[in-house]
């Protein structure tokens, strides 16, 4: 589980984060199913998009092995801890395993039959102007060096909503 913590989360503050974290694992150990929670910052930027469609490109772009390198880090680590979970390995295996299978396209090639299979267009894996556009993108450059170490998430989530990047 991929518990989210700060100002963008359900979840405002790492101690109620931590108790939900808890309380899911706990419900998930009560009916029989191996749980594991990572409580993940959302007070800090993960990958460089806001919006549904700019954000699947960007996660497909980190299936295809490019896409931000936070985003990576993130995304392999929660699926070397359900490969683990799995008992396929140790989590040094688990983590070389979901590398390969990223960047041997074996990953992508399975997020496309997940796609057909229920429904969607698997073209979009390689065609992005199959994904509807906001009538307005806009790209926030800063003009200065540097690393965002905090950001008031919740309120780039509801200027995105207002533009049409998300849902209410």
């Amino acid at each position: 589980l991929d518990v989210k913590t700060g100002s963008g989360a359900f979840m405002k503050t790492l101690e109620e984060s931590v108790e939900l974290a808890k309380a899911m694992v706990d419900i998930g150990d009560k009916i029989g199913r191996k749980t594991v929670a990572v409580v993940t910052d959302m007070d800090i930027p993960l990958g460089n998009a806001i919006g549904n469609s700019l954000e699947v490109i960007e996660a497909i772009e980190t299936l295809k092995g490019k896409g931000p390198e936070d985003l990576r880090n993130v995304s392999f680590e929660l699926a070397a801890k359900m490969l683990e979970l799995a008992e396929m390995g140790d989590i040094d295996w688990c983590r070389r395993r979901v590398k390969e299978s990223v960047y041997s396209g074996k990953a992508l090639e399975k997020f496309a039959e997940m796609v057909k299979r229920q429904g969607g267009d698997e073209r979009i894996i390689d065609d992005y102007s199959l994904f509807g556009k906001a009538e307005i993108i806009y790209d926030v450059l800063s003009d200065t060096d540097g690393y965002i170490e905090s950001i008031k998430t919740d309120a780039l989530g509801t200027s995105a909503a207002i533009l049409g990047a998300g849902r209410e």
